[in-house]
């Protein structure tokens, strides 16, 4: 049955980035209108004891014959961010240390029927407008939540995967809702 070739594509995609996602991920607030600092040190959502039978065993969730399971689709989870953007100036004129570079973004849409592929122009304008392509580029991060839109996307793009969504994207690290 193809849904069940389907269904083990998502699953060997989703379970090496289950168990690797790190364990421990560090937050600390320093502002001092709060409380002293709290360290958050262990996520909840890895599971790193699970196995390939494991979550192949899992019920679909959207339809009864359907390839969605929860270890296919990201979870709800909390979570927060931030970014500093800063010109050459500030970062000069302040002596900071940038992690990476924004070269480039682009806006795109999608027919909503396939809304799952909407990285796949976003990501080609990007890289269009920088004068880049995919071999320019280090690290790769595409934060879906399903194992379906990024595998549409990794296909379609032809990403390496040994550098695309080192710790698991959406999948492994879960997606907080209003955080994409």
């Amino acid at each position: 049955k193809k849904g069940v070739k389907v269904r083990k594509r998502r699953d060997r995609f989703r379970f090496p980035r289950l168990k690797s996602h790190p364990m421990f991920l560090p937050l600390q607030r320093n502002i001092s209108n709060f409380p002293p600092p709290k360290v958050i040190d262990t996520d909840e959502h890895p599971r790193p004891d699970t196995s390939l039978e494991k979550i192949s065993s899992l019920r679909p969730v959207f339809k009864k014959d359907g390839v969605v399971t929860a270890a296919n689709a990201s979870g709800i989870c909390d979570g927060a961010g931030t970014i500093i953007l800063a010109s050459e100036d500030a970062v000069l004129d302040h002596d900071l240390r940038p992690l990476a570079r924004l070269a480039s973004y682009h806006v795109s849409g999608c027919d909503p029927t396939v809304m799952g592929i909407g990285p796949v122009p976003a990501i080609r304008g990007a890289l269009d407008r920088a004068g880049m392509s995919l071999a320019d580029v280090d690290r790769m991060e595409i934060n879906e939540a399903f194992a379906a839109q990024f595998l549409a996307c990794a296909k379609e793009l032809e990403l390496d995967m040994e550098k695309t969504n080192l710790h698991g994207g959406a999948i492994s690290l879960g997606h907080p809702l209003g955080a994409s």
